[in-house]
């Protein structure tokens, strides 16, 4: 009797452990936000709330999920927000083409010269 009450606890400890360290595994898989600097050409975000910083070379952003930060800087950039409400700065003396997806998306933009689509609050320059 006392030799399957050890084995029932043995049993119980190495559930737990296993129990434990899977967390710990799936807690490690989960994508943390990033600041990007572009370098010209594709920049692509993770599925937290990132930050792309634009040069002055074209890029094409694509912020992927949540609330990102978008910058372009100085040049026809192609910006895409992706789900969630993101930011999106695109104030540069450039013709730049914003495409606002999910959420509530905030644009600045230069009057007359940026296309946008699909996006909610807008801020002309």
């Amino acid at each position: 009797m006392r030799r399957i009450a050890s084995l029932l606890r043995m049993r119980r400890t190495m559930v737990l452990t296993a129990s434990m360290a899977l967390a710990v595994l799936l807690g490690c898989g989960v994508a943390l936000a990033a600041t990007v600097n572009c370098e010209g050409g594709t920049c692509v975000g993770t599925r937290s709330n990132d930050t792309l910083f634009g040069i002055p070379r074209v890029d094409e952003k694509f912020g992927l999920g949540k609330g990102d930060l978008m910058y372009g800087y100085e040049s026809a950039d192609r910006m895409s927000g992706g789900a969630g409400g993101d930011l999106i700065q695109a104030v540069d003396d450039q013709k730049d083409q914003i495409h606002c997806a999910g959420g509530r998306d905030e644009v600045y933009f230069d009057r007359d010269l940026d296309e946008l689509r699909r996006c909610e609050a807008l801020h002309r320059r």
